[in-house]
């Protein structure tokens, strides 16, 4: 279904009328050089991230749009879009596929799938391995406050800090083999260096494939 029947319609320019959607020599400059400075993570094989991958003047463009996705008053904080994404998130999708391994950021298109989610001071995720009905190839921006996210399998258990405009992509190993997640709390104790994060609202929006359908019909979105 399209997104603008899920979700009604939903301006994709910013509030001095520019347009987001379109994807110009500013946005591949981005995605440039978010891919010139992809970390490979030491102890978890296929988890990529950029500390900084969408800078600060830029996600104040996306915010308001993404915050017209919510409904916080009847406590709608999370919203999907499915094959057709919304146009304003459109800038981020070249940086999104420039943080995929080679053997998926050739992929076309490279996401069909989108979520977003919005995060109270204190409010988390519970660990969680994505659903088996995305390919491989998970990505997640962050926005507005920083928090820590932990990676878990078996008896390991490791830190990765998600900062403002960051952006980490889950492959091989670290999409389906380590769960991901975030705890409920007011404050993250940064474990490398002893820092004290508090958190703020937060708002994610994480970028997925779907595989297609068993009978051929499309993408399969059902449980």
């Amino acid at each position: 279904m399209p997104f603008h029947e899920l979700f009604g319609d939903i301006s994709d320019t910013d509030a001095d009328g520019e347009p987001l959607s379109a994807v110009g020599d500013d946005w591949r400059a981005l995605a440039e050089q978010a891919a010139a400075r992809v970390c490979e993570h030491p102890q978890i094989n296929g988890l990529r991230f950029v500390a900084d991958a969408v800078p600060e003047s830029v996600a104040e463009r996306l915010l308001p749009r993404l915050r017209t996705m919510f409904d916080l008053t009847t406590g709608a904080n999370q919203s999907m879009a499915f094959g057709e994404l919304p146009t304003f998130v459109g800038p981020l999708l070249p940086i999104a596929q420039a943080l995929l391994p080679p053997g998926l950021s050739k992929r076309e298109p490279a996401f069909d799938q989108m979520i977003a989610n919005h995060y109270h001071r204190g409010e988390g995720i519970v660990p969680h391995v994505d659903l088996a009905r995305f390919e491989d190839g998970v990505v997640i921006f962050s926005f507005q406050s920083a928090a820590v996210m932990d990676f878990a399998r078996g008896n390991t258990w490791i830190q990765v800090l998600l900062e403002p405009g960051s952006c980490v992509c889950l492959s091989g190993e670290a999409r389906y083999e380590w769960t991901h997640g975030i705890a409920e709390r007011d404050q993250d104790i940064v474990e490398r260096d002893g820092r004290t994060i508090e958190r703020g609202e937060r708002i994610s929006v994480t970028l997925r494939r779907l595989k297609p359908a068993r009978d051929g019909s499309g993408a399969g979105i059902g449980r």
